[in-house]
Parts: structure tokens; sequence; C-alpha cells
């Protein structure tokens, strides 16, 4: 609210923000609650000793209100009142007389400044409209905005601002006194004196005649006033302000009359006149301030004729002006760019500007000037300080980010920016102990730093494979390659790399980094250390599928020569492993994978060893061996004759007829018999996988080429060629389509007609042991011949992906958990596989023993009642894993399993072994869930390679390679055992109630009548259920 606001002449609604359409829009009830709720704030401000005077006005200026709103009966008579009320019109008809200055007409722009300065002056909204309705306004003239003036107008300085003035003059409101002043009828130019006497005089401290008549509030102003002006230059800057504010407000009348059309000569006469009469300005502030506003509306006037001197007083007043503003627009943009050179910290340019504007007269901040001054020469003693440190090479990296500090401080700095840029960086010290172990196919290699690592620090690994034999005591450029970049010490090399070579491996430290100010690269720094050179290691394959084939008095050793080595040596002893001499018996090396032995005691048990010997960087290398037992027959013993054995019953029953497929197969007990048997009418190979059984109960199976559908009574549904052996089982996806990976290297998947579903993909050669996985969505899993894993998406134009790449080789038959696909490898691992991504990732780190097994995993896995993975190596030793891979329990087997692991609902894992020695024999062991014994064995004649299936009543079924099939309770007693004419080296199926199906060495299909009803629980066989989806979710 404006000083005037408690006026006599002003409008009472005024005090509620009201005119008097607002009042009534509001009604009179709606008028009463306002004038409540005021009173209620008012009141509340009254208790403020800074607020409490203008409170106590507008409170009683709203008794006021309430009294007048009574005393006319109402909100309608009070409005018909005031429009009766104090007459504005000897004022306004002084402004507008003043703006038309002889025109017929005002502008749209005048009465818009009309209606301006009036409400200004405390002139109520409705007499203006009133009165502005009785003159005659034209169009509106095209003239600029006066507030965006760009001349600048006469002003003084040191000076209060507009709010300190406000301030000081709050207390002569409702005197009808603009300044102090006119309140004691003095002048500007009064003495000090002068004004001390008319102050105490107004204040009652004369004769007392003014006490009563004033308030505290104004005695309390008038002692501020007289405050200020004791104080230095107080007056100045008060009589300042008000010119100042006499300008403001003259340039106001100013534009209201050049805003009219075709101005004159008289007009600015008159307006000369009136400024320096009514706001008691000079006439030299007058005319400046006119022609400061003609210049910046761009107004031109009718001068009288001859009237040069006029138009000459306003060209110099105009171009002074504009060269005032030019200065003040220069200073401006000085000072703009010293404000944003501070802000940005470039303080050099800062202070150039500072001086500039000191050059220029312009009035700057001095503490800022002091502060700036300050921070550099902070600045400078810190590049000093830097200068010392900067000359040990190993306090390179510290100088290098107390430079950047400096620049994140002062961003203009060109030494700190010069350092940042060409200081150079200290190499790191060279890793020192560098040591490369073998782990199965990879390679562990860790090495020391010394002391401690820079920040940034990172390792580069380099490897150099050379061929078997002393490595070169130099290498030729280029033979080492980057493997690996990273902060770690220790690194595993997992690629796969030819066996017989030798591999060297250096490490260098490598500091590299980036220096940043302000998120903005500045330098990027690279040194490198020296290489630390680790001892060269040969890479070797041990002897693989050891096997002791008796002929009469000639054993005959077959087995692998591992790739690389020069040839693999055979040794024997009598005895076990641990018993072999210091000078055992060396059979003739060989490099053709078999050695014939035909001297050995008779009715002795032997060991042989056979062991490669490789080309190492140190001479000749041998590897540890693998060994195999033999117990050589007994010689001949006469026994008195007796009667004769049933040969069924005999271990040689197999030597006779029905061995030599003379006779069908035939059964022993009437516990079981032959319901039917399907012998292909093409060339076949061994029967080894499982047969797979669809909803419908059809039973698929690879047999040689071709995959068959038989009906549950062994008809012949379809059969489907492709162009190469089918090695691996068949897996069925959930809308029935058969899946295999044949031998001409591609994915065939095949409609429940017999037809394909859709074109064969190359996925390339099949591995020896592994079947194709498919997930609950149709998404096949290729363990691929040359290591890594494929997807195949299920859609009819999908291709091969190569979903995971890794140079280790899965041959193995795995599952799926919850995402995660777990497969056995070649690498003597089992690998936990992230198949939800868009790219595998493995979990289980082997260098960390996760997953790790002694020796490849070519069995299918399985899962155990407690969640765990069991997972059969070539070592003969059964494992469990748990969910991060870690070996939950380990369970050396009594022999070899060539099969793979089931389990029952109890947990209890079930697997046929081959005993070694001359007997060849076999057994069905059944292990505790916990790995820590083996709860039974039930003895065959013969090797147990076929993998049992579990029925629901708990008997367990299994073939072996005289051809026997055998039903074993869950105690290990026999129920029945049945023979057939071809060894069983398959894995077994419930293909339907009472109907046991598999496959014989001589690449039929039988089903024989059985007990069980269905697969039992847990991981009942090979692949676990009947369409041979080994997925858990």
């Amino acid at each position: 609210m404006s000083s005037n606001d408690a006026g006599s002449d002003v409008d009472p609604l005024a005090i509620l923000g009201l005119d008097a359409s607002g009042a009534l829009k509001l009604g009179e009830a709606g008028l009463r609650e306002a004038l409540s709720r005021c009173r209620k704030q008012w009141t509340l401000d009254a208790a403020d000793p800074s607020r409490r005077a203008e409170a106590l006005r507008r409170l009683k200026r709203l008794q006021a209100l309430e009294k007048e709103l009574e005393r006319a009966g109402g909100l309608q008579a009070y409005l018909r009142q005031i429009d009766a009320g104090p007459s504005h019109d000897a004022e306004l008809e002084i402004l507008i007389e003043l703006a038309r200055a002889g025109r017929p007409s005002l502008s749209r722009r005048q009465g818009e400044l009309i209606r301006g300065e009036a409400m200004a002056r405390g002139i109520p909204p409705r007499a203006v409209d009133a009165f502005l309705a009785r003159v005659p306004i034209g169009d509106p003239a095209s003239s600029s905005d006066p507030v965006a003036a760009a001349i600048p107008l006469p002003s003084r300085s040191p000076c209060l601002s507009p709010g300190e003035l406000r301030a000081i003059h709050e207390p002569l409101g409702g005197t009808g006194k603009a300044t102090y002043y006119q309140l004691l009828g003095a002048s500007p130019g009064t003495s000090r004196e002068g004004l001390a006497i008319a102050a105490g005089r107004a204040a009652g401290e004369g004769d007392g005649r003014d006490l009563d008549r004033r308030s505290e509030a104004l005695r309390g102003g008038l002692a501020r006033w007289r405050h200020l002006l004791d104080e230095p230059d107080g007056r100045h800057r008060y009589d300042n302000a008000l010119f100042n504010d006499s300008i403001h407000r003259f340039v106001k009348i100013v534009d209201l009359v050049l805003c009219g059309d075709d101005t004159t000569h008289d007009q600015v006469d008159r307006l000369a006149e009136f400024g320096a009469r009514d706001f008691g300005l000079s006439l030299e502030a007058v005319r400046q301030c006119i022609a400061a506003r003609m210049a910046a509306l761009g107004v031109s006037i009718r001068l009288r004729p001859g009237d040069v001197r006029f138009r000459t007083e306003l060209a110099r007043l105009a171009q002074a002006a504009a060269e005032r503003a030019r200065q003040e627009a220069e200073a401006q943009r000085l000072l703009d760019e010293y404000e944003d050179a501070v802000k940005r910290r470039r303080l050099y340019s800062a202070a150039s500007l500072l001086a500039r504007l000191e050059s220029a007269g312009v009035a700057s901040d001095e503490e800022m000037g002091r502060t700036l001054e300050l921070r550099l020469a902070r600045i400078r003693g810190e590049l000093a300080s830097i200068d010392e440190v900067a000359r040990d090479p190993a306090l390179a990296l510290r100088a290098l980010e107390r430079y950047a500090a400096v620049l994140r401080s002062c961003a203009d700095c060109s030494e700190a920016l010069l350092g940042v840029r060409t200081l150079p960086v200290a190499a790191p010290p060279a890793p020192i102990h560098v040591e490369a172990t073998r782990h199965g196919e990879a390679r562990r290699l860790t090495w020391q730093v010394q002391g401690s690592a820079p920040p940034g620090c990172v390792y580069r690994v380099l490897r150099a494979c050379t061929a078997p034999g002393p490595p070169p005591t130099e290498y030729p450029e280029g033979s080492f390659q980057l493997i690996f970049e990273g902060p770690e010490t220790v690194h595993a090399d997992i690629e796969r790399l030819p066996a017989g070579s030798i591999v060297a491996y250096a490490v260098m430290a490598v500091l590299r980094g980036t220096i940043r100010v302000h998120g903005k690269p500045v330098r990027e720094y690279e040194a490198a250390s020296g290489a630390g050179m680790s001892a060269p290691v040969l890479l070797w394959n041990e002897v693989r599928s050891l096997r002791i084939d008796a002929e009469a008095n000639t054993v005959r050793l077959s087995f692998l020569p591992p790739g690389g080595s020069r040839q693999v040596v055979v040794e024997r002893w009598v005895g076990g492993p641990e018993d072999r001499p210091a000078s055992p018996t060396v059979l003739a090396g060989s490099s053709t994978g078999a050695i014939d032995d035909g001297v050995f005691e008779p009715g002795a048990c032997h060991t042989y060893r056979a062991f490669a010997v490789y080309d190492g960087p140190a001479g000749d290398f041998h590897t540890p061996g693998t060994h195999a037992r033999h117990r050589a027959p007994a010689p001949a013993v006469v026994q008195p004759v007796g009667p004769a054995e049933d040969p069924d019953q005999s271990e040689g029953a197999m030597g006779g007829e029905a061995a030599r497929g003379a006779e069908p197969p035939r059964v022993a007990s009437s516990s079981s018999r032959l319901l039917w048997r399907f012998v292909p009418d093409w060339p076949t190979r061994p029967f080894r996988g499982c047969p797979a059984v669809g909803r419908d109960g059809r039973i698929h199976a690879c047999l040689g080429d071709r995959v068959v559908a038989l009906t549950a009574d062994g008809e012949l549904a379809w059969a489907y060629g492709t162009a190469g052996p089918i090695p691996g089982s068949p897996t069925l996806d959930a809308e029935g389509r058969v899946h295999v990976h044949a031998g001409d290297g591609r994915l065939h998947r095949i409609g429940d007609d017999g037809r394909p579903d859709r074109p064969p993909i190359d996925v390339g050669e099949p591995q020896g042991w592994a079947s194709p996985l498919v997930d609950r969505a149709g998404v096949a899993w290729i363990c691929a011949q040359g290591g890594g894993l494929l997807r195949i998406e299920p859609n009819r134009d999908a291709t091969a992906r190569r979903f995971l790449r890794t140079p280790r080789r899965f041959d193995c038959i795995g599952l799926i958990r919850g995402g995660i696909l777990i497969v056995g490898g070649e690498d003597a691992c089992v690998a936990a596989i992230d198949v939800r991504g868009a790219r595998g990732k493995e979990l289980w780190d082997a260098l960390d023993d996760r997953g790790r097994t002694g020796g490849p995993v070519n069995s299918a896995l399985a899962i155990d009642a407690d969640s765990r993975v069991v997972a059969a190596g070539r070592d003969d030793v059964l494992r469990g894993f748990d969910e991060e891979g870690r070996e939950a329990w380990s369970f050396a087997l009594p022999g070899r399993l060539m099969g793979s692991p089931v389990v029952d609902g109890d947990g209890r894992i079930y697997l046929g072994l081959t005993r070694p020695g001359a007997a060849a024999g076999g057994a069905l062991a059944c292990v505790e869930r916990d790995g820590g014994r083996c709860r039974w064995n039930y003895p065959t004649a013969a090797a147990v390679e076929s993998t049992p299936v579990i029925g629901d009543d708990g008997i367990i079924y299994f073939g072996d390679n005289l051809g026997r099939v055998h039903a074993v309770d869950g105690e290990g007693r026999a129920v029945w055992t049945d023979r057939l004419d071809s060894p069983v080296r398959s894995a077994a199926t419930i293909a339907a109630s009472n109907r046991l199906v598999l496959g014989l060495e001589d690449g039929s299909l039988v089903a024989l009548e059985c007990s069980s009803a269905g697969l039992g629980g847990g991981w009942p066989k090979l692949m676990r259920d009947l369409p041979q989806v080994p997925v858990l979710d």
C-alpha cells in the first residue's frame, strides 16, 4: 500500500484490494467476511514493532469503512454514496489538459498513462474511468514503450535506493507531505542548523504546540531522518534520492505529453515550466530529461520559425545522452564480462577486466577486487610449490593432480595447463615373480607387484607360443600377442592351444589415466614398465581311453595317444598301482594307439601304466600316466565230472549259440517276457542312446542314420533319414516335435508325421556323447564341436547363433535349471552358463575350484534330492556341486563309470560300473544321497555300461555287456534277470505301464514286460523324463 492509502480522498475499499465492481461481486456478506479476515491479520501485525504503524492505520480505516457501511444502510447505498463523494475532477483536469496541450483528442497511449498516474496518486479507478469517458480519445500513437528506453535519464549518485527512500518516507503517510522538507517548511538549501530547529519544532521540542498533534510513528520517522542527515554524506544521498525520484515521476508526465500526436514547441515549453514548478527540478535537468525521452521515443517537434537555439540545444543534449549511453553500455559490457569471468573461474581474465574498468572510471566492488587478488596470490604460491614436487619423477602423478586442482579453481591459468599437458609420467615398476601353472587345459598366471601399485595401474599380459623343444633365447619380433589387460594380478588363460606347444608369458605394468577438469579431459597419459617373464610351460594331455582286451594268451592294450606327444610308453608290473617297482617292465613305445603284451605271470594281477612323452622346454617330459589292471588267467585245473549245470545259469552261457545269434532272445524268468523286438532293415550302428516317448505313446529312437517312431506295440509309424549317423539321443519339445543332431552336421526338427518341420540348420559335427537340449520355449542348445554353445530359436527361419564363445569344449548331456544351463566339459570342469540374456555368461570360475573335477565329464548330469548337481568325471569320482559350483561331497567309485548316474525319490544315486581286472565284471552301485558311502553293490558277470532306469515301484532296470537285463529292488536284491543275444549298453526307459524299452548293441530295439507302471521320482533316467527335456523351472 502506498503512503497515501490512509488519506481522506482514498476509496476505503482500496485497503481490501477491491474496487466497486469487486465489492458488488462479493456481496455484502462476502465483504463483511473479508473485513473480519483482514481485522484478524492486521491485529496480529500490530504486535510486531516493525509493522505496528501500518497495521494501526489499516485497522483505523477498517473501522471507518464498517461505520460508513452501517451509516449508509448497506453496500449498495455506500457505493452510490462514494460515487457522489469527493471529486477528483480538478486533479484529473490538470493531467488531461497538460497531455492535450491544445490537441483535439488524446491518444490511447496517453489514456493508459493518465490512468496509471491517477491510480498512483490514489484516485479511485471508477472516478478515473468516469472522467476519461468524457474525453475524446483517438487512435493509438506509434511510439515505443517508455519503460524500455535506451537513452539514460539524468541521475545523481551516491543516493539512497528507492526502497530505502520509501522506508524513510513511510511515517509521512496521512500528512499530505511528500518529503520531510515539505513537512518542516524548509528547502533542500536550508542549513543543518535551520533544519535542526525546524525538526525540533515539528517534534514538539520547542513550545509544545505540535506535540499532541504528532503521532509516535511520525516522531520516530523524523528522528531517523535527522540521524540520516548526521551521517557522512547522509544529506547528500537523501537529496540525490529526492532528485532521482522527482526525475522518475517527471518522466511519466514527459511521456504523457510526448506520446500524443504532433508535439509542438509550445507544449514542450509548458512541460518544462510544469517540471520546474511542480517537481522542483532545475531547468537544465528538465531539458535533459525532455531531450533524453525525445531521443528514446524518437519524437520530433515543430519549432517556431527561427528557433535554431532550441534545436541546437536538443541536438547537443541528444548527442551527449547518446555518448553517455555508449559509455555506460561499454562499462556494463565490461562489468558483465568481469562477472562472467569470475563465475567461470577465469581469474586472470577477471583481473584484466577489472583493470580496464578502473581505467574507465567505473566503480567496482572493492571487496571483490581484494578477494580476487588474494586468490591469484595463492595460485602463484601453489604453482611454485608444484614446480618443486614435479622435479621428482616418482611424484609426477601427484603434481598432475595438483595442476588439475589449480585449473579447477582458475580455468585460465596457462602455467597449470602447460604443466598438465607436458609433465612426463614415470613408468611403474615391472611385475616380479611371474609364474605360469597348468590347470587342465587352462593356464593360471600370477605375479607380484613391487611396492604398492599406483592408482590407475593395469597389467598387460602377452603370450608367445612356440613348437615343442627348447624355447628360443630371443623371441622374434611379433612373437608375443596381447591376451589380457586389467587391474588383477592373476589371469586364467583358457584359450585352447595345440597340445605339445610351449608357451611363455610376459607381464607389463601400464599406468594409464585421464586428467579431467570439470568433467572435460585435458590430458590422457600412459606409461609402460619393462616385462616380467614367466618360465616356459609345456601344454600336454594325458593318454586317454586305456582299454585291455584279453584274447587267449595275449593282452591287447588300446588307447588314444594325446596330440603333440612324441610317443606313448607302457609299463607293466605285478600288483596294484601302489606296488610299482623302481624298474617296471617297459613295453615297446607306440604312437599308433595299440600294444600287444603276451608275457605275463599266469593268475597274477598286473597293472599297466601308459604315459605320453613330450619334447619339453627342459628335455623329455613324461605325463603322470593312465592305469589299467588285468588279471591273467590261472592254469587249468582238472575237476571231477559231476552233474551238468544249466547253461543259462553259467557265466559262459554267452559263448553258446545264443551269442552267435542263431536263436532269438530268451526269457529265463517268469517275471518278465519279451513283448516285441524291432529289427531295422537298413545298416545300423550299436544303440548307445535312450528312446524318447511322446504324449501319444510313440517311441522315438535314433537307429543308424534314421529317426524312427514306433507304436506302443513296436510297429513302425514312420522313419526319417538323415545324411549321417546320429550318435546322440532324440529330444521332444512341448509340441511333440523331434530334435536330433545328425552326423551331416545339421539339427533336424521332425513333426509328428515324420516330415521335417523346418529346413535342417547347420550346427557343425556332433559330439560323441552330447545330445541337443530343448527348453520349454522350444529353443535348442547345441554343444559346438570347436567349443562353446550354439543357440537355435524355434522359428522356422532360424539359424544357429554362437551364444557362448569359449575354447572350452562341452561333450556331455547337460540340464537347465532356473535359466542356468549346466554342462560338463572336456577340461575337467562342470560349467554353469546363464542363458537368460543375449549372450552366455559363465558363472562358475574353475580357477576358484567351482565345478572342478578330476577328469573330463562325458556322463550325463543329474540333480539329487538336495538340488545338487551330480557329475562323474573320467577319474571315476562321483561329485555333488551346490548352486555356487562348490563341491558339496565326493565319492571314489569302486570301478569305471561308462554310463550316467540316476537318482531316486529318496536321493540315492544308482550307476553301473565296470570292474578292473581279468574278470572284467561289473556292478550296479547304490550311493547314499550325501556321497558318504556305497549303500550296496549288485555284482554282475560282465561290465555294466548302460544307464539304469528307476520304476515307480522302486525297481531298478539295467543291462550288462553279456546281454543280460537285470531288475533289482531298492535294497540290492535281484528280482529277475533275462538274457538277450546282444550286449546292452544303452539307457533304458519305461515307455508305458509295465513296458521296459531298451536298445541292443546289434542296433535293434526290444520291449520287455516289467512290474513298474511308470517312472519313479527324482531323476529316474537319462535326461530325466520320457520326452527327454532335462529342464527344471
